[in-house]
């Protein structure tokens, strides 16, 4: 998930592709990819974290892709119980 998302990111970032080009290839909708894409700004110690598989519970990929991420890393941090 994370990966998809910085790779989706990296192209909307080069202009290579737009958000609605990626859902249609992708077979899903805007909102999941604008979603993913978003996760390129999660606090790095939570992404250290779930690459390490040493996040808590509270990071899944259903909490990452549904919360209401505050931009600030602590808040993010705080957020998951981290």
């Amino acid at each position: 998930m994370l990966r998809k998302g910085r790779s989706w990111w990296q192209q909307l970032q080069a202009g290579t592709i737009d958000i609605a080009t990626i859902a249609r290839e992708e077979k899903v909708n805007d909102s999941w990819v604008s979603r993913l894409v978003r996760l390129n700004f999660l606090a790095p110690a939570i992404v250290e974290a779930i690459l390490a598989g040493t996040h808590p519970a509270s990071v899944s990929a259903t909490s990452l892709r549904t919360a209401n991420l505050p931009i600030d890393w602590n808040e993010q941090i705080a957020l998951f119980g981290m």
